[in-house]
This record gives structure tokens, C-alpha cells and sequence, in this order.
């Protein structure tokens, strides 16, 4: 179930994409990436430590909706400062 979450992008990063926009929307960009940032490094410091099988599936889903919650925050941050009619790739 855990890694369901964690790999599945229709599990886990969709409703951390619905949770990252409300976020984005609520607090900003920055806040949103801190947040989803420091809760993905708490999950995999837990995860290093704990090593029961309880614990391994609840820190996947939580690194699931945290993998969606970052993604939709990026992307709107890089359309926010990208030029309006600019063309040219990303990369």
C-alpha cells in the first residue's frame, strides 16, 4: 500500500497535488516548497530509523502526497516568472 502510494501517480501525488495547490494558493510558493520539503526529509529520517513494516507504509504514502505536493508548486512558480509568448524550451 505504501509503495502504491509513493510510486502511483494516480495514488499518492494526485491528492498531494490537490493539497500543493490549496497550499500554493493559501501561503505561497516558498511555504509550500519548505513545507513539502522538510515533511519529505522528516519522512526519510523516520524511515532510516524505524524500520517496521507499520512505519515503512505510512512514511511511503506520506512521500507519496509529498512528491504531489511539490511538482503542481514548481510548475506554477516557473509559469509565474516565465515570459507571456516566450517560446523558447525550459532547457
Amino acid at each position: 500500500m505504501g509503495r502504491l502510494c509513493a510510486d502511483d501517480p494516480i495514488a499518492g501525488e494526485t491528492a498531494g497535488g490537490f493539497i500543493g495547490g490549496y497550499a500554493y494558493d493559501k501561503i505561497g510558493s516558498k511555504s509550500s516548497i519548505l513545507i513539502g520539503g522538510c515533511v519529505s526529509s522528516g519522512c526519510l529520517l523516520l524511515l532510516a530509523f524505524y524500520q517496521h513494516f507499520t512505519a515503512y507504509v505510512a512514511v511511503m504514502i506520506i512521500l507519496g502526497i509529498c512528491a504531489g505536493f511539490i511538482a503542481p508548486v514548481l510548475y506554477a512558480s516557473v509559469g509565474g516568472v516565465w515570459p507571456e509568448g516566450d517560446s523558447r524550451p525550459l532547457i
